[in-house]
């Protein structure tokens, strides 16, 4: 049976349609994680994003309970991703690390670098995009530069299928003692002044 590590990522706060998720849960045990860095939630810095961070933070919450209607748990673990995701990996016999990909390049390249920092596969799934970001080309290989011909390519190379189920249960790897689960904050908590009107957080929403 495959222990992954199931890597949840501030975009993918989500039980449906979940593709690395839905395979986690399918071949084993999981450890569902959200890294908590303590640099972007910093109380000054997070007033400066009100709308965003509460956004965020309730989306965890809403995560959290959905994760434990289907019998697991997410871990919430402070520190910066590059150094809690390969002690976690070591700490709890993980197989494979899953998550959803990120397009950003800044994304990409914290991706690089955990990836290089791995002793085990860091398995990207897609889920932001219809079709992984740089695949689309004309027939020299470069990139579009008018939208109607990349329009054209892009309705040949992708499909929308049905979204993916939430799994029925997830088996959850117990955390290690070494590490703490910490309380996500509220909005209030962290004293931010968010906008009347606002987006709630949650999948749900």
């Amino acid at each position: 049976m495959a222990r992954t590590l199931l890597w949840f990522r501030g975009k993918d706060l989500r039980l449906s349609d979940h593709a690395a998720l839905h395979e986690a849960a399918s071949i084993g045990e999981v450890l569902p994680v959200f890294v908590f860095d303590p640099y972007f939630f910093e109380t000054d810095r997070a007033r400066e994003i009100p709308n965003r961070i509460a956004f965020l933070l309730e989306s965890l919450s809403e995560l959290q309970r959905d994760i434990t209607q289907i019998g697991g748990r997410l871990y919430v673990v402070e520190g910066r991703s590059t150094d809690v995701i390969p002690q976690l990996v070591a700490a709890h016999d993980i197989d494979a690390v899953f998550g959803l990909r990120w397009s950003e390049p800044i994304g990409r390249r914290r991706d690089e670098r955990i990836a290089d920092l791995l002793d085990v596969e860091l398995k990207l799934f897609e889920g932001e995009t219809l079709v992984p970001p740089g695949t689309i080309r004309t027939g020299g290989g470069t990139p579009y530069g008018v939208f109607t011909p990349f329009s054209r390519k892009l309705k040949t190379v992708s499909a929308v299928d049905k979204p993916l189920p939430i799994p029925e249960e997830i088996r959850t790897i117990p955390l290690d003692a070494a590490f703490h689960d910490t309380p996500v904050p509220s909005a209030a908590e962290l004293e931010l002044q968010t906008s009347p009107g606002r987006q709630i957080g949650g999948a749900s929403k």
